[in-house]
């Protein structure tokens, strides 16, 4: 950077507004050593900037903030758990400058499974309905209304005004009603539109069970929403007889469109009151009277649309939850998380750009960066800043330089209280790094380097989880190529390690880009170009870094809410040859299989067989042992699992088109629990395979095949337990064999 860096950063042009909220994600792990910082990543031009998406920002993408039941399982990791109770460190702002080389290093969370959802039971459907403010003529028994059309037409679109209007949140009340008055069973499950996603009634709709498909349309390419409208007639004449339902969450530009096509058919969303909405949301806050009379409130809410008000309660909740009680103070801090910090932000930074201070502005931009870290990792990343504007920043080791506290009171006490390491301003962070990156392009590069040079050390959990989460919320503003290039650029090892390694700095600065990507990809605005990359990078086999990464993102948070998404991507990266990524993939399918349940994991993996490749299907006969290997350790060989649907619509795929050698470990890790399941059960086992087959010949010749995974005994009966399921199995395949009848 050459002078004029310095001068842009001394511009006293400047501002931004914008506000959203932190997410939380979790997986521990320990390093023993450091790497020197190493050079920067080959760059990439800038993008331009974009506007803020206003609307855009709608809880809707995690769900619209619908209270649901934690999941079971947790995403993948690529550390160990360790003990973190000897981490005395004391957090104070005398603490050292510099990290001791004993200190423990902590990886930001990855994910958070529980608070995402893809399928929602009745209990989750009940709690989200008791949270709902329902607009006009979503419920009402008039012929129009959204329930009338959905439960006599089985099919119904949803739109509104502005994209992020609480869609996915109407559809769920839509849906609860449904299993309320006429359907129990109802099984509620959410799609988004992808590269590979085709509408079929076979891969969307359940066998035996009623299912309501939510099809979010809403971030599709027009021609992705093209090929679902085109082959929407089909699928809709396939839902009477399969006893479905299907909701469209429509981009309101499509609603003449698909009224052209399905006439009476679509619903645009009213705006209920959003004060009603937010104090549905409240928790821990007896009273919102107090916020409601705030002009500043009103006059925001006045706006909202059932998202915003529903995220403005839940930041009032973290408020009160960290206990504040008063109601003048709760509602003055409630104000400021909807306030617009930008002609504050613009007056200081004017100031301090008239009187040259770099050194203010650099602490500024490393405390929004580092915001609630020690004081020491502040003005450490400060220093950075200034060396690489190629400004000197004071000597480290002089006797005359103020102590770190000293030096991080130069922001003011209005501005930085040094004493929590947080801005008295709620999110005025993250409108500091929208300011320099929208009004000072070209300190773009400057600025993207330096985050991308982040050193790690002496970062607890917390602040790597920080840097994530404002890196997400600067590219929900200015595009998702920032948090693309960032992530790679973390992803890479420094020093030279080797891909896969969990240990040092390299697996913390991974684990930064692990969070941001799933934060990204699993955003409103930025989520389709994240997830398109993620697609890329596993299927052009690019570096094992990016593959680990990608194994990490979709065994994580992204698999609970869009399986289909993330197993679409691990299917492509079960062709990689390197063994990290291999194993990575692996522990990604074991994961979801948490997530999922047996029977759900299955009926995805079904799809794998699609034009598959050898090393895919290998990969996959991995996947499926381990899960069955964890199956029985957590007695989880009911009956209800082996009688599912998918398990046999899994078998039917495997019989068809698996190669032998793949289908005959699957087949041995399906068998070897059956010899110590009670009779019953091991007699089901056998029968799904032998139903499976559908006394077709074929199938039943490539399963006696199959099986030969050991010799049935010739001794006494108990001898051999493998071998006398397998004897059992031939004896049943003998009796439907039409060849033998």
């Amino acid at each position: 950077m050459n002078d004029d860096g310095v001068a842009d950063l001394l511009d006293p042009d400047g501002g931004h507004q914008g506000r959203v909220d932190d997410h939380g994600m979790l997986v521990p792990e320990q390093v023993l050593e450091a790497f020197p910082e190493s050079a920067a990543a080959p760059r990439e031009t800038d993008e331009a900037p974009q506007e803020s998406v206003g609307d855009h920002h709608d809880v809707s993408a995690r769900g619209d903030s619908v209270a649901v039941d934690s999941i079971s399982g947790s995403g993948v990791t690529v550390a160990k758990e360790v003990d973190h109770s000897r981490d005395k460190r004391i957090n104070s702002p005398e603490f050292n400058l510099y990290s001791s080389a004993e200190e423990i290093l902590e990886v930001a969370r990855s994910a958070d499974p529980g608070a995402r959802r893809r399928e929602w039971d009745a209990d989750a459907l009940r709690k989200s309905a008791e949270n709902y403010v329902v607009p006009q003529g979503l419920l009402e028994p008039e012929e129009r209304s959204a329930y009338r059309v959905l439960t006599s037409r089985r099919h119904l679109a949803i739109t509104a005004p502005v994209d992020r209007a609480g869609h996915e949140a109407a559809a769920l009340r839509l849906a609860h009603e449904v299993r309320k008055r006429s359907v129990p069973d109802l099984v509620v499950c959410k799609e988004l539109v992808d590269r590979d996603f085709r509408l079929t009634a076979k891969t969307l709709l359940r066998e035996t069970r009623p299912c309501l498909v939510i099809l979010d349309l809403r971030d599709a390419l027009d021609s992705a929403v093209d090929r679902v409208c085109n082959g929407l007639t089909s699928f809709v004449e396939e839902l009477e007889p399969r006893n479905g339902y299907l909701v469209l969450l429509l981009p309101h530009g499509q609603r003449r469109r698909f009224d052209d096509e399905f006439p009476a058919r679509a619903h645009e969303l009213g705006r209920p009151p959003a004060p009603e909405v937010l104090s549905r949301h409240l928790r821990g806050v007896d009273d919102s009277a107090d916020l409601l009379e705030q002009s500043r409130l009103t006059a925001y809410l006045e706006q909202a649309w059932p998202p915003r008000a529903t995220e403005l309660a839940c930041w009032v909740s973290e408020i009160a939850e960290r206990g504040e009680t008063d109601s003048a103070e709760l509602a003055r801090q409630a104000c400021g998380v909807v306030e617009d910090w930008s002609g504050a932000l613009r007056e200081e930074i004017a100031a301090h750009q008239q009187e040259e201070d770099v050194e203010w502005l650099s602490l500024l931009l490393a405390a929004a960066l580092l915001e609630g870290a020690r004081p020491q990792q502040i003005v450490a990343a400060s220093d950075r800043l200034l060396r690489r504007l190629e400004h000197r920043p004071p000597e480290a080791e002089s006797l005359l330089r103020p102590g770190v506290v000293t030096t991080l009171r130069k922001l003011g006490s209005t501005v930085f209280d040094v004493e929590r390491s947080r801005f008295e301003r709620p999110h005025y962070g993250e409108s500091v790094l929208r300011h320099f990156w929208s009004e000072h392009p070209m300190l773009r590069r400057s600025i993207r380097d330096w985050m991308a040079e982040l050193r790690v050390g002496g970062l607890h959990r917390r602040d790597l989880e920080r840097v994530a989460d404002r890196t997400t919320e600067l590219a929900r503003v200015t595009g998702s190529r920032v948090a693309i290039d960032l992530a790679r650029r973390w992803a890479t090892p420094e020093g030279g390690s080797s891909a896969g390694a969990v240990g040092g700095f390299d697996g913390a600065r991974r684990s930064i880009a692990v969070r941001l990507l799933t934060n990204t990809a699993l955003d409103a605005t930025t989520g389709r170009h994240v997830r398109d990359k993620l697609y890329d990078w596993a299927q052009r086999g690019t570096s094992p870094e990016l593959g680990l990464v990608v194994a990490e993102v979709c065994g994580g948070a992204m698999s609970v809410e869009f399986p289909r998404v993330a197993l679409t991507r691990l299917k492509l990266l079960a062709a990689s040859e390197n063994e990290a990524v291999h194993a990575a993939v692996v522990e990604a399918l074991t994961s979801i299989a948490g997530h999922l349940g047996p029977p759900g994991f299955l009926r995805y993996l079904a799809e794998w067989f699609d034009r598959a490749e050898p090393i895919r299907l290998a990969t996959l006969a991995e996947g499926i042992d381990a899960v069955l290997a964890l199956a029985v350790e957590g007695d989880a060989l009911s009956p209800d699992f082996i009688d599912a649907a998918e398990v046999r619509i899994f078998w039917r795929r495997a019989l068809d088109d698996m190669p032998l050698e793949e289908s005959r470990r699957v087949l041995a890790a399906w068998l070897r629990p059956a010899t110590s399941v009670p009779e019953t059960v091991r007699e089901r086992m056998v029968e799904v395979l032998v139903e499976a087959t559908e006394h077709q010949p074929h199938r039943i010749q490539r399963l006696y095949y199959a099986s030969r995974i050991a010799t049935p005994s010739s001794e006494a009966p108990g001898t051999d337990p493998l071998g006398d399921v397998v004897q059992q199995m031939w004896t049943r395949l003998d009796e439907v064999d039409p060849l033998r009848a």
